[in-house]
């Protein structure tokens, strides 16, 4: 028995996974958690029932504190509301597979230094081992099944290799290993075997299996219940279904205690929700559902972002296998086509069709089971012609490599995890790191500013012209770690809501693995609150120079105050850098909700921000509204006029707000002003008292931002660590000229804080 199971090509596909585990993940660092992603809800259920007893699951943020990142980009929230109370979105059926591997972790944790609190690393070992021992028993009934079918044991090996090695099933073993999907494929797989056997055989266990493992099935994932219709299949033609039908209508004892162990099992699922909510019966995906008039069929499997048959080609070629199987056996042609068509479209029309696959489309990992039975099929058609028998070998070895690289490439990220376009696919199809480029469709740049280092200033300047001469070289060393830098006011430098900066440069660096970095960062009042650091060691080549483009998006929101600054630095003391023509773009994108690929999305320091607004046109409860007027406006119709009869604005008056989290406060103060000529003596006022005493009173001349006949914007700031809670603040321009009239127009007040 032992020597059998040592000579299983399921059990030599089990060890090489375990392996593959050992050497590509790693449960120890916060960002590579086994227990991710959707498998946080799956896995909740173990540890709310058995350590927390907490079915409100309270205990999500203190493991979201403890063992994942500080970020929360990781962040996974299960809990639905749900009439008044909290149901967990995801069905039970994974935690039930995992309850023996959690026990024996727990016993682990129990015994040693770690934690028992079920998300130590005893824990994430534990979840990641469980799912490959699952893939291994998936491996073993899948051989079984191909036997069954008449393959022989060489091809049922060569078979089962495409379909463990030449799909996304490895990169959802081992990268997201608490996801569904491959005990999905071990249940699929098991409960056709079980079919198969209890048709053959008719013995009583085959169909208490098979009944086990429909109801797992189900309470795993309830769509695929629908593959209790390939049960006629699976008896070979329709005269053959029916006897079998009879032969257990006719034996009730046998039918009642056949759907005894599914009916138990489908119980786990109204009972789990009765004890959360209160109800036997609950939607948990709250509004996320399925729109069966806008399917998304051409997508799903042919669309170059986690399109089905484009990053697992193995699935398209087994599609010649219906040819097979149409001249074997008409009957199970049909029904197998339908079953899986009907799957997919059902597949197809979820409100996200991608399902945030990271490599081609992880629904279709749980039938594979028919994907390998129609290889068999198509492999058997072809045995009359040896040269293509042959050929479609070598051609699944050539796609098996393909899957293994491209397994390795999505999870060094050389596919982005966001849209991933045409161009983006084949630039990155035979790359091993992550390339440099961002493709940006030039049909949804809306509008674009160049900003270039003249050669002879060797200062930043907008680029007017479309022609650009070979652009200035920089060396950059201990000595001079940085080139000059980029310091614009965001004012002015996009025309739409959808905002992106694209950093361009020649680059080139003795050292293989270089750290230099090209920095965007952006500020307000001269604090930095966002700093974004693009490392361009990944991409140097040290005997050539490579050309790297970085793009992000700004923070929200761009106020005129705030700015942005861009520089190369490379602060190795064993490091030359070589920098050529770097360029910075200000891109205005046409208005698409679409993240672009390769896109970052800053970081912000910014906590929180009160602001206060007035655009002139009504009075908005402010004081002193007597001074609107329609003479002039930057925007809308009205703004403020203050002048030699007039010296006071429009005011704000109010308290200062005390509900602003703890951390450093600043104020900032922006405005469009008019004045026709150099004004010297407006000023913007910020008076600020407590407790019927005034503590600070701060004017800021505005003359030296004004630009004279011409709308300028103004920006202030003020830090307000010092000012005690429940202060009053008043905010308002003060023009003491006899002669200069000077108008107000977007008067904004911004309370902000800082981490």
């Amino acid at each position: 028995m032992i020597k059998r199971i040592g000579h299983h090509p399921a059990t030599w596909t089990g060890l090489l996974f375990l392996v593959l585990f050992f050497v590509f993940k790693h449960p120890e660092r916060e960002w590579d958690r086994v227990i991710s992603s959707d498998g946080k809800a799956y896995y909740a259920y173990l540890t709310a029932l058995f350590i927390y007893h907490d079915l409100d699951y309270h205990f999500v943020d203190q493991y979201e504190t403890d063992y994942y990142p500080s970020d929360k980009v990781i962040f996974k929230e299960f809990r639905i509301p749900f009439r008044g109370d909290v149901v967990n979105i995801a069905f039970p059926g994974q935690a039930v597979l995992w309850l023996p591997f959690f026990l024996g972790a727990h016993l682990v944790a129990l015994l040693s230094p770690f934690s028992a609190d079920g998300y130590s690393l005893p824990y994430q070992y534990g979840i990641g081992l469980a799912n490959i021992a699952w893939l291994w028993l998936g491996c073993v009934f899948l051989f079984s099944l191909l036997l069954r079918f008449g393959a022989s044991r060489r091809e049922a090996t060569g078979i089962l290799w495409a379909i463990a090695l030449g799909t996304n099933i490895p990169y959802f073993a081992i990268v997201e290993g608490s996801m569904t999907h491959i005990c999905n494929f071990t249940l699929i797989t098991g409960f056709l075997l079980f079919v198969r056997k209890a048709m053959d055989e008719n013995r009583n266990r085959w169909f208490l299996l098979a009944s086990l493992f429909y109801g797992l099935i189900v309470i795993t994932r309830p769509t695929n219940g629908i593959f209790i219709l390939l049960v006629p299949f699976m008896a070979g033609n329709f005269r053959i279904f029916l006897n079998h039908l009879d032969r257990i209508t006719t034996k009730p004892r046998l039918m009642f205690f056949s759907l005894i162990p599914g009916v138990l099992v489908l119980m786990i699922l109204p009972v789990l929700w009765y004890a959360q909510t209160g109800y036997f019966l609950v939607y948990s995906y709250g509004e996320a559902g399925f729109n069966f008039a806008s399917p998304h069929l051409i997508q799903i499997l042919f669309s170059y972002h986690k399109g089905w048959f484009v990053y697992t080609p193995i699935a398209l070629l087994a599609m010649a296998g219906f040819a097979g199987l149409y001249r074997t056996n008409t009957w199970k042609f049909w029904i197998l086509l339908i079953v899986m068509a009907v799957h997919i479209y059902i597949l197809s029309c979820w409100w996200n069709w991608h399902y945030t696959s990271k490599f081609s489309q992880r629904v279709f990992i749980d039938f594979y089971a028919l994907i390998a039975i129609l290889l068999l099929y198509l492999f058997r058609v072809l045995k009359r012609n040896k040269i293509l028998y042959q050929g479609t070998w070598v051609l699944t070895g050539i796609l098996i490599l393909l899957s293994l690289f491209q397994t390795y490439q999505h999870r060094t990220w050389v596919f982005p995890h966001d849209r991933i376009t045409s161009g983006v696919y084949w630039d990155s199809f035979f790359r091993t790191i992550p390339t440099a480029r961002v493709n940006l469709p030039a049909d949804k740049i809306e509008n674009g500013i160049i900003y270039r280092i003249r050669p002879d200033t060797a200062s930043w300047s907008r680029e007017h012209s479309e022609g650009q001469e070979a652009g200035p070289v920089f060396v950059l060393d201990h000595r001079h770690p940085f080139t000059p830098e980029l310091l614009l006011d965001m004012n002015g430098l996009f025309t739409s809501d959808s905002r992106i900066i694209r950093v361009q440069a020649e680059i080139h660096s003795n050292l293989r693995r270089s750290r230099a970095t090209v920095v965007v960062e952006f500020q307000t009042g001269g604090h930095t609150y966002s700093y974004n650091p693009f490392y361009l060691g990944p991409y140097n080549k040290t005997r050539s120079p490579v050309e790297v483009v970085f793009a992000i998006y700004p923070p929200e929101p761009i106020t005129p105050c705030d700015q942005v600054k861009v520089i190369f630095f490379c602060g190795d003391s064993a490091e030359t850098l070589t920098v050529r023509d770097p360029a910075v773009e200000f891109l205005s994108m046409t208005k698409d909700s679409t993240l672009y690929p390769r896109v970052d999305v800053s970081e912000s320091l910014i906590v929180s921000r009160f602001t206060v607004v007035n655009d002139m046109e009504e009075g908005y409860g402010w004081s002193n509204t007597s001074t609107l007027t329609g003479m002039q406006a930057y925007e809308g119709y009205r703004s403020c006029r203050t002048g030699p009869d007039a010296p006071f604005s429009v005011t704000y008056e109010g308290r200062f707000p005390d509900t602003l989290p703890e951390g450093h406060g600043l104020l900032a103060m922006h405005s469009m002003i008019f004045s026709k000529g150099n004004d010297s003596q407006t000023r913007l006022v910020i008076d600020i008292s407590a407790e019927g005493y005034n503590i600070i009173y701060r004017p800021f001349f505005i003359g030296p931002q004004v630009s004279p006949g011409q709308w300028s914007p103004v920006c202030f700031f003020m830090d307000t660590d010092d000012v005690p809670e429940g202060s009053s603040i008043k905010a308002y321009f003060w023009n003491p000229s006899s002669n200069q009239e000077v108008w107000i127009d977007n008067m904004v007040l911004d309370f902000i804080t800082l981490d």
